[in-house]
């Protein structure tokens, strides 16, 4: 099929493309079409294939002409792309188009297209790469976060609560004798908990809250009188003093287990504690080579982020920033971060989001751009390969995955995270990495 091409630059990184089909093409394509139909079509009185193509045309004609246009907006449209070498990115926007027997198909389609730029030098980044052998202070306060995700919990008896003690508690909590909720809704936590576990600590819950109940005995009722710091994460409550009635329903202490063969053996069977230290000293050297690998490959992409400037398609940041936007409210309503505190800080969210979109995209353009030039490519194998681990790490049957991933349309997100990988991999490489 020929087509006649222009293109219209509409703005930064965004065009206009204009095709027209001749006449004759488009006469060719419909007879294409038309017989495609006659071959498969059934036709009372007639053999399946056999049909007239006039008989055809008029029993098919709305279908056959659907797929006319599809063939013909399809075919101009990708034959457009190869003969001006347009890298287009995101969705194309093709205009109304109405396909006419015996007349040229007129086609007008407004695509983003990736961003033109000239690549820094890429080789011989100057990077600093992290120490990976643990300290002996390291591998202790791992040794210690193992005992304490081990330790244990008993009842305290014969004494008053004092500090470092866990307390059960039952409170309710006011602010000029009204519960803390009617003037914070989003703060039910300090107005009111049944069984509430506390760690005894001058910071614990609410700053000073802890302090009056030093010496006070199960069953006790304590007043606790408490002010909020000016810049407490509750706005409605910020500056303001709260009362809170307390009752203690129980005190626990901490019992941390001794670091000896005994519960070695129970971590890692047949271990001794040298052993386990050991194997904790080697486990540490494992993370932070993978964390060291982590920050070599940011702080390649910073380099390369510093070195290159470029506009980037519109569409495609606002794209990005609404998903960055998205993720960030996620995370911070899952860390309990009040709606309203996000909504007060929206302004913060959009540019810091916007600034990480960009920053993204610019990454990907001058890595995708760095792999075309050392010819880096993804091969089948290594597709297939994370396929299976994927199967693996969610024990989930194979063909599962891949239907999944199709689904989806995660396929080209797989080769991506591959190519970049990758390219990331030559990148530092070849650069020049001094230990520190």
């Amino acid at each position: 099929m020929s087509v006649n091409v222009t293109v219209e630059e509409i703005a930064t990184c965004r065009k206009t493309i204009k095709i027209q089909v001749p006449v004759e093409d488009v006469n060719a394509a419909l007879n294409k079409v038309t017989d495609e139909f006659q071959k498969f079509a059934t036709i009372p009185g007639f053999r399946v294939g056999k049909a007239p193509k006039g008989v055809i045309e008029r029993k098919y004609e709305k279908e056959i002409d659907e797929e006319l246009r599809r063939k013909l907006v399809n075919e101009s449209y990708e034959n457009a792309l190869k003969e001006q070498n347009l890298h287009v990115v995101g969705h194309p926007d093709i205009k109304e188009v109405q396909v006419k027997r015996n007349e040229p198909l007129n086609l007008e389609v407004a695509v983003d297209v990736a961003p033109s730029f000239t690549l820094p030098e890429y080789k011989g980044i100057s990077l600093n790469r992290d120490k990976t052998t643990p300290t002996d202070e390291d591998v202790t306060k791992s040794i210690n976060a193992i005992l304490e995700q081990h330790a244990d919990f008993k009842d305290v008896t014969g004494r008053p609560v004092q500090m470092g003690d866990y307390i059960i508690v039952d409170y309710t909590g006011t602010i000029d004798g009204k519960p803390v909720v009617e003037l914070a809704p989003n703060a039910g936590m300090l107005s009111e908990n049944k069984g509430f576990w506390l760690l005894m600590g001058e910071e614990s819950f609410v700053p000073g809250f802890c302090q009056p109940l030093v010496g006070a005995q199960i069953d006790d009722n304590k007043e606790v009188t408490v002010k909020f710091k000016d810049d407490f994460g509750q706005k409605e409550v910020a500056g303001k003093e709260a009362v809170f009635q307390v009752q203690i329903k129980g005190v626990k202490a901490k019992d941390v287990p001794a670091f000896d063969d005994q519960f070695a053996g129970k971590i890692v069977p047949d271990k001794t504690a040298a052993e386990l230290r050991d194997i904790i000293q080697k486990d540490l050297e494992r993370r932070n080579e993978l964390q060291a690998d982590s920050k070599l490959r940011e702080e390649v992409i910073q380099e390369l982020l510093k070195k290159t400037d470029f506009d980037l398609p519109q569409r495609l940041v606002e794209s990005e920033t609404r998903q960055a936007i998205m993720k960030m409210v996620s995370n911070n309503q899952q860390r309990g971060v009040p709606d309203t505190m996000i909504e007060e800080n929206k302004g913060e969210i959009f540019e810091t989001a916007n600034k990480d979109a960009k920053d993204r995209l610019k990454s990907i353009f001058i890595l995708i751009k760095i792999a075309e030039i050392e010819k880096i490519e993804v091969t089948q194998d290594e597709i297939a390969t994370h396929v299976q681990m994927l199967s693996d790490k969610f024990g989930m049957p194979l063909q599962k995955v891949v239907e999944k991933l199709r689904e989806h349309d995660q396929i080209k997100g797989i080769y991506e995270e591959i190519l970049f990988g990758k390219t990331l991999d030559f990148l530092v490489l070849n650069a020049n990495v001094q230990k520190v």
